[in-house]
């Protein structure tokens, strides 16, 4: 079942920055990572899945449901909590919004994900408020929220920032459990090393164009690789 497709696509956000000449489809159960050094066009990519994009050529064809975890959202709702805080004069009868509340709000759920919480080691700070948690520990709340939605895309941008290896470990994980539900995911990365093996396919990106794209295990040992990324051998065997 096909999730979402883009034929010959230019897109462009508000800044003028654009995507050229990019042709992708995503089925459902799908597993992309897309890698790119600084200003290459992969955050782009993310947007052009979320919707965000204004397409000036080619055919785009969206997936219905899609989730966005990226930094951007984390550092807004770090400033907000900011924000909140000199307002409200935060005090511990007033601490903010915490782990649990933040997932019920970003999921527009009042459940309890009390397995998933548990999974990202979540349980003990899941009543801490956010401005006492440390990025990483945000961003496992945001992506436990968008795994509640069950999203039919499910777009994580630089998901493995911020966190412990033990969490980067539970995370790939998680990831690989969606991908196993038949939720299509989008990893958008800056290190080689962050693709998880379960990953099935690989793009790269390099002057807001897809330089290489196929199979995880053919691309991981190309030499247009290995020179985009300044690596003399091939990433796996």
């Amino acid at each position: 079942m096909t999730i979402c497709r883009y034929s010959n696509v230019t897109a462009r956000n508000s800044k003028n920055q654009e995507l050229r000449k990019l042709s992708l489809e995503l089925n459902r159960g799908d597993s992309l990572a897309i890698l790119g050094t600084n200003g290459s066009g992969k955050s782009l990519m993310g947007k052009l899945f979320s919707g965000e994009l204004t397409i000036t050529e080619g055919t785009a064809v969206h997936a219905q449901r899609t989730e966005l975890v990226s930094f951007e959202r984390i550092a807004a709702i770090i400033e907000e909590d900011y924000i909140e805080a000199d307002i409200t004069e935060a005090t511990l009868l007033n601490p903010g919004i915490t782990a649990l509340g933040l997932i019920q709000r970003e999921s527009g759920t009042t459940s309890i994900p009390h397995e998933l919480i548990e999974r990202f080691n979540l349980t003990t700070k899941q009543h801490t408020a956010i401005r006492h948690l440390s990025t990483g520990e945000i961003a496992k709340s945001l992506l436990i929220a968008a795994m509640i939605t069950e999203p039919d895309l499910l777009i994580l941008d630089e998901p493995y920032d911020g966190l412990d290896v033990a969490s980067r470990t539970t995370a790939a994980e998680a990831i690989d459990t969606v991908i196993a539900h038949g939720t299509a995911v989008v990893l958008i990365l800056n290190r080689l090393e962050e693709i998880p093996a379960a990953c099935k396919s690989v793009v790269v990106m390099d002057h807001a164009e897809m330089v290489i794209s196929g199979e995880r295990e053919i691309i991981l040992k190309s030499n247009d690789l290995q020179r985009l990324f300044g690596t003399s051998r091939p990433l796996i065997s």
